[in-house]
């Protein structure tokens, strides 16, 4: 679909071809159907005072020749406006013709416009600050570079990712990334700058934007959004692991995956960086105690008692978070030292690690990381199922897990009289240190 900006539905008229007695079918709103074409061009055609348009006329023909969609933005409908399954119109006053109508500009890969100095005005401005991966189209030999880039993206099966969510959830879509890439497929990702370093050294991803405009959004052959869908636990898709919802938002089903847990792929300097760092230190364990979501940290007094327990019992803590906190000295503080590589390389280090409901868990499962995971309003399998050397903790109050409130209502809740993290706080560090000695001697015997 392509969206418009106009405040109300009566400001632009939408035309398209009919199947009914008369050409064209009309209608008005903020939402337009595409055109027809394997890819699509924007053009901007301003009138003042006739409407009769031959170089419009010819330019649509060239589209229509070469299975190209356009759509016209017009102040006025053109005369005898040619009337075709690839060609739309947006008519609308001077107030809407302007390069701000479009919300989703990357929808476009090509701007036109015809002989009025307004039109090429604003498909400049569009094609520049808008979506500058837009190719102008200033003479129609230009649409054969157009064409060429569209035959050589549809010879080629490829998918797209789009998540602008945080770091576990960007690591659970790795699964479906590489499961796509062993059936044949280009992969590429659309992630928040500061997530682009996730995908490094990995084989399996063709490329990362990090703005859609940029994007081959058009050309991919599936485009999977998965952008802030994965919370809402009445979903029956969201009620499993979440590396399987995002496995069937993408199309696949947990069986099909060929791999169940996050990949990521240290360099040699990466990890020379993390055992030089952490060189003398034993019986290392990483603490990341901070979460997005306040009712997911486990409280800071609990995490003081924690680092006392931990090197009373020979443990050396390190808090690897970017949650600010005085720690007294007790421990190897790195909160915000490290970048998002060096801080994967300290989690790949440690002997193992003790974390809340955030992405350091995701981290340690890629790297089958002894770890410690805390529970308190999320159910701890839908997590942590798919990863082998993780022991969770639920919190023991009656209305874990609530699933951030959706499944209990607001008067069964404990939290709502108390504190907003207040099953958090029943996981004591003792309950910790009794699992952390379980998983030892679970990891002993396995390997005895």
């Amino acid at each position: 679909m392509i969206y418009l900006r106009n405040n109300k539905p009566t400001e632009v008229k939408i035309h398209y071809k009919s199947h009914g007695e008369f050409p064209l079918f009309s209608s008005s709103g903020f939402v337009v159907f595409p055109p027809k074409g394997t890819s699509f061009v924007l053009a901007y055609a301003y009138y003042f005072n006739n409407n009769k348009d031959p170089e419009l006329v010819q330019f649509i023909n060239h589209c229509i020749f070469m299975d190209l969609g356009v759509v016209v933005i017009c102040n006025k409908l053109p005369q005898n406006p040619i009337i075709d399954e690839h060609v739309v119109y947006i008519e609308t006053e001077n107030r809407w013709f302007t390069p701000f109508l479009i919300k989703n500009t990357e929808f476009f890969s090509a701007v036109w416009y015809n002989g009025h100095k307004d039109a090429k005005r604003y498909a400049l401005l569009f094609a520049r600050s808008f979506s500058p991966s837009t190719l102008i189209i200033d003479n129609f030999k230009k649409l054969k570079q157009l064409k060429s880039k569209v035959t050589k993206w549809n010879s080629e099966r490829s998918i797209l990712i789009h998540t602008e969510d945080g770091l576990g959830d960007v690591l659970m879509t790795l699964p479906t990334a590489k499961t796509y890439k062993e059936r044949g497929y280009k992969v590429y990702y659309v992630v928040n700058p500061a997530m682009s370093s996730i995908f490094n050294n990995l084989d399996f991803v063709d490329k990362v934007y990090t703005r859609l405009d940029y994007s081959p959004i058009k050309l991919v052959t599936y485009f999977f959004e998965t952008t802030h869908k994965l919370s809402d636990y009445g979903k029956d898709w969201n009620q499993q692991n979440r590396i399987y919802s995002t496995a069937f938002l993408c199309g696949l089903a947990p069986k099909e995956l060929v791999i169940q847990k996050p990949i990521i792929v240290l360099s040699k300097e990466e990890k020379n960086f993390a055992s030089s760092l952490l060189k003398g230190f034993k019986n290392t364990v990483a603490i990341s105690w901070h979460a997005v979501g306040t009712n997911r940290t486990y409280p800071y007094k609990n995490v003081l008692q924690l680092i006392d327990l931990l090197k009373d019992k020979g443990y050396f803590p390190i808090i690897v978070d970017t949650h600010v906190a005085d720690f007294k000295n007790k421990c190897l503080d790195l909160t915000n030292k490290l970048n998002l590589r060096q801080y994967f390389a300290i989690i790949n280090a440690v002997d193992y690690v003790i974390t809340a409901d955030t992405g350091t868990l995701h981290v340690a499962g890629a790297f089958n990381k002894r770890t410690i995971a805390l529970f308190g309003p999320i159910k701890a399998e839908w997590r942590t199922s798919t990863y082998k050397n993780v022991i969770s903790i639920q919190a023991p109050v009656p209305c874990s897990p609530c699933m951030d409130g959706q499944f209990i209502p607001p008067d069964k809740r404990l939290c709502k009289s108390q504190d907003n993290n207040y099953c958090m706080h029943q996981i004591t560090p003792e309950m910790i240190i009794d699992k952390l000695n379980k998983l030892n001697k679970k990891t002993y015997e396995k390997n005895s």
